[in-house]
């Protein structure tokens, strides 16, 4: 049978669990997993709006496939370092 200390411990550990749930926003999501505006997002790459539209829209590029929130659009944090990262290496791999 475990501890009053060890049952003190796993309850410490769910609380803050739930207090992180919270500060997101309840929705789960880890801070690095925002959700960004189609502008943050264009700004992010110094293109226009409607440029990020025309990369979404060409399966060639993979660019990630924005979320549509009460008819706006939004771009998951994790989704553009992943395609970044994959940019990065392939003109690393299309280099050498």
């Amino acid at each position: 049978m475990p501890s009053s200390s060890t049952k003190l411990k796993v309850l410490e550990r769910r609380v803050a669990t739930l207090e992180e749930v919270v500060r997101v926003g309840n929705t789960g999501l880890a801070e690095k997993d925002r959700l960004y505006p189609k502008t943050a997002v264009a700004n992010r790459y110094g293109v226009t709006p409607r440029c990020i539209d025309r990369w979404a829209a060409d399966p060639d590029l993979g660019f990630p496939q924005p979320e549509i929130i009460n008819t706006r659009k939004y771009s998951r944090e994790s989704q553009l370092r992943g395609w970044d990262q994959a940019r990065l290496m392939q003109s690393v791999g299309g280099a050498a």
